[in-house]
């Protein structure tokens, strides 16, 4: 359900040649500039009618003196394959009537379906034009932040609510305006509202124009296609972009077949992640680049293939997508029956749910992205080969936007982190060893600041919620749904970061953990009778608990404790994306670095100033719904849009 529109103005002081531009969005304002065309308009340039991207406009009122212009426009994709909005600008052409500063304010833009407000990403630009017509002598350029993501085809992007005035709220006389047509009192594909794509006329009528002939210039070919990060089940393929008189829109990718893609990409996307391959097998593929218009490039060279073997490898944790009718606040067209008329699914923890969601099916964190678990270990493997440099895992972590992050939501990056001192009363380096470096991908947000890591593992303490285990603890709020994973759990130290070392008498010598203290076998048989302390109706959920609360106690892994590290955000590797079911588009971001494994081998690529705590709380995580990820402005890869929810039994819960 869409929320209501808002309203606002928000005027601000404009430097000299400048024009201030205020943009409603998640409360923040962003600044436009007035510019003047170094080069005339093209006067020559329209588009024909062959174009596969189209605006509608929709004029607000029929009033001709008015002291804002507000026109509503949406961009349409006709054609067959998405595209990046950040390359597309829209023009609304009109007389000034003044020499006044304008100002711009976008009111409302619901983009998808989940009604958040878009008007953060959207560039407003107010141009005089070099050469003007008695129709017009300004033009309005909308253009979009990379945030925004994608267009998919046979998509309307839905109104644009804009507004624009001038400084001493003057009127405008629209009469003799280029883009105004009074008559359109609905949203109505319009030629004098004209849409550009990397640069290039794509849709409508430049005042004073005319048509060119349509677009029937195909792409280059794609070259030098190659496959790496081949496992029993899948591989990554890239190449080098192909070129295109008007802008390659998306590249697909075949296997044994010429005529039928297995998948495609948005351009400017150079790489494909193939899945659900056989173990031991041999493949080809090919690619090809794709525009707007429907022009085909010829196939790229052929990469071949060959499987690793299948024993213990990705099939173990290689499952289908998460199932999109419980990763969403609310299903689109769930009352006309999509997925069965159910309209939203609950976070078993209440709070922090709505408590009126208590006779919804109930989610819940997957055990699977527990450090440690058999499906993180094979991920690890897979990626990197036996043995792996890094443990896998998942952290809950809010976006630092001070330089590590980009964008308000961490949901699906991953990180590598490497480990450098330990809290005060560990046993410290170089008697203790310092633990392997991690791969984590961001499962949870509101998780203690953008400095942090909380790492998910067995028995890493509740924090301020539970829906693990029925019981009060002190500083928790247990859910009150009544719902819980487990039917014993090791509670123990609930918000001092659980089973740890640290927090054991048995550990302790003095009141004080040695190595030797830590070492002894008082000490590691406790962490093992209270990690055992586990019951769940699948036994397999409960033995990995255990394994993974006993392993992150290890001397020579002894992750469950705070520890000061340096982090880099890396593009993710693929398998883990296979384990937790979110896997975002390429960013153009680092590989993760084998070779860098401690403070002394870390480059100055490695920001400093972060921390590590431990959690385990079995709640939905908040990038488990795909509003947090996709709806936040992320660009995902396919149907992998959110971190997998998981049943009372553990079971990810998959598209079918």
């Amino acid at each position: 359900m869409a929320p209501k529109k808002k309203l606002v103005r928000s005027l601000f002081p404009a430097a000299a040649g400048m024009v201030a531009v205020g943009l409603w969005g998640c409360g923040a304002d962003a600044g436009g500039s007035r510019s003047t065309d170094v080069s005339p308009v093209n006067s020559s340039q329209a588009v024909s009618t062959t174009s596969t991207l189209g605006a509608r406009y929709h004029a607000t009122s029929a009033a001709t003196s008015v002291n804002q212009i507000t026109p509503l426009i949406s961009i349409v994709n006709g054609g067959t394959a998405a595209v990046d909005l950040s390359a597309v600008k829209v023009r609304y052409w009109y007389t000034e009537d003044g020499t006044q500063a304008q100002s711009y304010w976008c009111d409302y833009w619901g983009l998808r379906s989940d009604g958040q407000n878009n008007c953060s990403n959207v560039v407003a630009t107010f141009v005089k034009m070099a050469t003007p017509t008695t129709t017009a002598d300004t033009y309005l350029e909308l253009s979009f932040n990379t945030a925004v993501g994608s267009l998919a085809a046979g998509q309307s992007s839905n109104d644009i609510q804009s507004r624009f005035a001038k400084s001493d709220w003057s009127n405008f006389n629209q009469s003799n305006d280029f883009s105004f047509d009074a008559t359109k009192t609905t949203a109505t594909d319009w030629d004098h509202v004209t849409l550009y794509l990397s640069g290039t006329l794509v849709w409508g009528t430049e005042p004073g124009g005319a048509a060119p002939p349509p677009d029937t210039q195909a792409p280059s070919t794609p070259t030098n296609l190659t496959a790496s990060n081949v496992t029993s089940n899948s591989a990554t393929l890239s190449w080098t972009a192909s070129t295109d008189n008007i802008g390659v829109a998306a590249y697909d990718v075949y296997g044994s077949s010429s005529s039928t893609a297995i998948g495609s990409v948005i351009a400017p996307t150079t790489r494909y992640d193939v899945s659900g391959l056989s173990p031991s097998a041999s493949y080809s593929f090919t690619v090809r680049a794709r525009d707007a218009a429907g022009n085909f490039s010829a196939p790229s060279n052929a990469a071949s293939v060959s499987t690793q073997g299948g024993s213990g490898g990705s099939g173990s944790y290689a499952l289908n997508p998460p199932d999109p009718c419980y990763n969403q606040f609310w299903v689109a067209g769930c009352e006309t029956g999509t997925c069965g008329g159910r309209c939203q699914v609950a976070n078993a923890c209440s709070p922090p749910e709505d408590p009126q969601k208590a006779s919804l099916p109930m989610t819940f964190a997957c055990p699977r992205f527990m450090l440690f678990s058999d499906e993180m270990n094979q991920a690890a493997k897979d990626d990197w080969g036996d043995p792996a440099p890094f443990a896998y895992g998942v952290v809950g972590h809010d976006a630092d936007t001070s330089g590590l992050d980009v964008g308000s939501s961490s949901c699906c990056q991953c990180y590598q982190l490497i480990f450098e001192r330990p809290e005060p009363g560990s046993p410290q380096p170089p008697d203790l060893p310092i633990p392997k470096p991690m791969i984590v991908q961001s499962f949870n947000t509101a998780a203690g600041g953008g400095k942090n890591f909380d790492i998910y593992m067995g028995a890493g303490g509740f924090g301020a919620f539970n829906t693990c285990v029925a019981g009060t603890y002190s500083g928790t709020a247990t859910t009150t749904f009544g719902h819980f994973m487990y039917s014993a759990f090791p509670s123990d130290f609930p918000t001092s970061g659980g089973i740890k070392a640290i927090n054991i008498p048995e550990c302790k010598v003095n009141g004080t953990v040695t190595l030797a203290s830590m070492q002894s076998t008082a000490c590691q048989s406790r962490i093992t009778q209270l990690c055992n302390n586990t019951a769940a109706s699948s036994s397999t959920v409960a033995t990995a608990t255990e394994n993974s609360c006993i392993q992150s106690n290890a001397v020579a892994g002894f992750y469950h404790q705070n520890w000061q590290i340096r982090a880099k955000r890396v593009e993710c590797p693929l398998a883990i994306t296979r384990v937790t079911g979110c896997r975002l588009a390429p960013q153009g971001l680092p590989a993760a670095n084998p070779n860098a494994k401690t403070p002394a081998t870390a480059d100055s690529s490695f920001r400093t100033g972060y921390t590590t705590t431990t959690m385990q709380d079995c709640c939905k995580p908040s990038c488990a719904w795909q509003n947090q990820v996709g709806g936040a402005g992320l660009t995902v890869v396919d149907k992998w849009t959110s971190f997998y929810s998981c049943d009372q039994n553990g079971v990810p819960i998959t598209a079918p």
